[in-house]
């Protein structure tokens, strides 16, 4: 049984004050917690670039402990968040990486998100496990590197990366992991596929 372990709301336009964003999220931790779901950690990121146009703030709610995601939880997070229209999805993980930085303070988040071609997962999978996601997360600069799956919105496939700067994207090293053979016969798989680069506006534990 697929097990959530952090709610993500993805809402799109200008970035509000982060304390807007903080309080909200405080609120709905606390109706999470009084429905049996316990929050331990809530972050928010505002967008920097990325292949689709922003500004838009991705905000997590993370799950003190891994659990069964309610049929019914959906609604009570979708809406807005502070006043942007908001999207509320269930994130699993599938694997979670310390970085060769690991422990370093962490400003930057970068996320991909992707569909796979039908057929394709066992190969992506296989790839990500072996040589990508453990690839990156050596790169100095990366301090963590998470590969999840979003179980109630798409695209489905959600790997992110929490970087010490900007300069690691753009590394030798990290550049060299992206252009593997192995990764050039993978890539053509991906369909809808988002990369973007945000600034973290807070991250603190409840």
């Amino acid at each position: 049984m697929a097990e959530m372990v952090a709610v993500l709301l993805k809402a799109q336009g200008a970035i509000p004050q982060a304390g807007l964003i903080e309080a909200q999220l405080r609120e709905l931790a606390a109706r999470a917690a009084a429905g049996g779901m316990a929050v331990g950690r809530i972050a928010a990121y505002g967008w920097r670039s990325g292949t689709h146009a922003g500004p838009e703030v991705y905000a997590y709610l993370w799950l003190a402990a891994p659990q069964s995601v309610p049929a019914d939880f959906l609604p009570g997070f979708n809406g807005s968040l502070a006043g942007l229209p908001a999207q509320a999805g269930a994130l699993e993980r599938v694997d979670d990486r310390a970085g060769a930085s690991s422990g370093a303070d962490a400003p930057v988040h970068y996320v991909v998100e992707t569909d796979l071609a039908p057929g394709s997962e066992s190969v992506v999978n296989d790839w990500y496990d072996k040589e990508h996601l453990a690839g990156l997360a050596a790169v100095p600069g990366t301090v963590r590197a998470q590969r999840l799956v979003n179980l109630t919105a798409g695209p489905r496939s959600y790997a992110c990366y929490d970087l010490a700067s900007l300069d690691t994207h753009d590394s030798p090293p990290w550049l060299a992991v992206r252009r593997t053979e192995w990764a050039s016969r993978v890539r053509p798989n991906f369909r809808n596929t988002k990369r973007t680069m945000f600034d973290r506006l807070f991250d603190v534990a409840l």
